[in-house]
């Protein structure tokens, strides 16, 4: 009898264990899936949707949110505008243009921006984002030769162009050079005369970007005007929760999402959190 009565007892206690522990662990469950959802939908949206106004180039005249252009590749004068507002390394590799100047942000501009994304619960949610290049390029110059070098490692194609003056110092000559990487990524050029600049721009697979190296700091007489090395060529950082803390939030749930885009002739990864509180 009295081992019937314990053996129920243990019964009992097991049932209402699982009553307790099921529902706990199949709401953490969804609320998990859920907050991932959140993340990758909402990223989808940012770098596929154009936003409005669809050209915007300034962050506080922002009504909807999305970094995509009409083709619905990664817009690179949205990435300057970011780049503008939030932090951005201390040096750019390579901006023959000006690079992305400091500005202030309407901060109505932060409610348009995360009501576009979660609607009416708006208050409830911040957002970061972080894009950089998915190909570190870099080029130097030594004893005229120019030497370049991908990372991650790989097998790349490259179109390298040189301004360099061959025995006059007053008019500049151009070569160019096309060929691959070898399994490391590194690649040589022998320039025939006295470096002054060097553009390259990578193709992988699915990767490609640029960048470029100047003989003399910022000398840009006779080089070549490329708009395309406008842009960002080092992480961009922006936060909407800027607009009331200086660092990352503690939050009830935080959800992540990354994907690759192209901007021009440079990929992009993209790096999205989410934070809900």
């Amino acid at each position: 009898m009295l081992i019937a009565f314990s053996l129920l007892a243990v019964f009992v206690l097991g049932v209402f264990a699982l009553m307790y522990y099921y529902p706990t662990a199949t709401a953490q469950a969804f609320a998990k899936a859920a907050s991932q959802l959140d993340a990758q939908e909402v990223l989808k949206r940012i770098v596929r949707h154009t936003g409005d106004p669809p050209n915007w180039a300034n962050i506080s005249e922002v009504r909807d949110f999305g970094l995509a252009d009409a083709t619905g590749m990664l817009d690179p004068r949205k990435i300057m505008a970011l780049a503008s507002v939030g932090d951005t390394s201390d040096v750019l590799q390579c901006i023959i243009n000006p690079g992305p100047q400091q500005q202030s942000i309407d901060p109505k501009a932060y409610e348009r921006i995360l009501r576009s994304l979660f609607g009416n619960e708006w208050d409830r949610y911040d957002i970061e984002l972080r894009i950089r290049p998915a190909l570190n390029i870099k080029i130097w110059n030594e004893s005229n030769t120019v030497h370049l070098i991908v990372d991650p490692p790989g097998v790349y194609r490259y179109d390298l162009s040189v301004v360099y003056y061959h025995q006059s110092p007053v008019s500049p000559q151009f070569m160019s050079s096309r060929g691959y990487t070898d399994k490391n990524g590194f690649a040589s050029v022998v320039v025939p005369g006295e470096f002054l600049f060097a553009f390259a721009h990578v193709r992988g697979a699915t990767l490609r970007g640029l960048n470029c190296t100047y003989g003399y700091p910022q000398q840009y007489g006779g080089i070549p005007q490329r708009a395309v090395i406008m842009m960002p060529l080092t992480e961009v950082h922006f936060a909407t929760w800027r607009r009331w803390t200086d660092r990352r939030p503690e939050s009830l749930v935080t959800s992540y999402a990354k994907t690759v885009a192209d901007a021009g002739e440079v990929t992009y990864v993209v790096e999205l959190w989410v934070f809900k509180r």
